[in-house]
């Protein structure tokens, strides 16, 4: 049986709808501004001391944000080369749910394998709920998830305006589906066939004809992989 507080959430949420905003007007627009504001918000975890931490307010993070929304509005594949202690895939997290909360919008994260990918799902719940704690002024209603094994994994989070995100492995010579908004390669340099990953993610992510459609953010440690030198090269 819900409690009355779950019940008022179950009905908030059925009130926001599908392509509904969820954030506060001062985090409504969709620009990189804004997106920025937003990300600074957001709270990460640090794994290796098990506690919350306040995004880096570093002024790479917010060049990344910046490139990253621009890339976003023009469908430009977006490749980012970067060290563990920069917290860019968080960044990139925060980011992803600012647009999954100010309409609909669906995305896949895809990981070195399906455990991996799991773990970055978990982040947009993580950031999500780390908001509804500290600005309940904000009124989020509650999101859902199917559970993934283990702890800090998911295989899906969805927002009550219908946004969703899902994962999927980097392992497997390719993905399928259409009307992507966004698809993430966390660590494309170790995927066992790269180029292949990655040009069927912009497949998925074209919207069409005429229309900017999606685009496929890339995120990876420095590898020696040769595919992955080469889509490096290219880029």
């Amino acid at each position: 049986m819900s409690t009355p507080t779950q019940a008022i959430d179950a009905l908030w949420a059925g009130f926001r709808g599908p392509e509904v905003c969820l954030w506060p007007s001062e985090y409504a627009a969709n620009d990189a501004e804004t997106a920025w504001a937003f990300v600074r918000n957001c709270w990460t975890w640090n794994e290796a001391e098990s506690a919350e931490q306040p995004m880096p307010d570093r002024g790479y993070l917010e060049a990344y944000c910046h490139e990253w929304h621009a890339c976003l509005t023009t469908g430009r594949t977006l490749i980012t080369e970067k060290c563990r202690r920069m917290v860019v895939s968080w960044a990139a997290r925060a980011l992803e749910l600012h647009q999954m909360g100010l309409g609909r919008c669906d995305q896949v994260l895809v990981g070195e394998d399906l455990e991996a990918a799991a773990k970055h799902v978990w982040r947009l719940r993580f950031l999500y709920d780390g908001l509804r704690k500290r600005h309940p002024d904000w009124e989020l209603p509650a999101a859902s998830d199917l559970k993934y094994e283990g702890e800090r994994k998911l295989k899906s989070f969805t927002l009550a305006n219908g946004s969703t995100c899902g994962y999927a492995n980097g392992q497997s010579s390719g993905l399928q589906g259409e009307g992507v908004r966004i698809i993430t390669l966390e660590e494309l340099g170790i995927y066992r066939y790269p180029a292949s990953i990655l040009a069927q993610s912009k497949i998925v992510t074209q919207g069409s004809a005429g229309s900017v459609g999606g685009f496929v953010n890339v995120i990876t440690n420095a590898s020696v992989n040769a595919e992955w030198q080469r889509i490096k090269r290219a880029s």
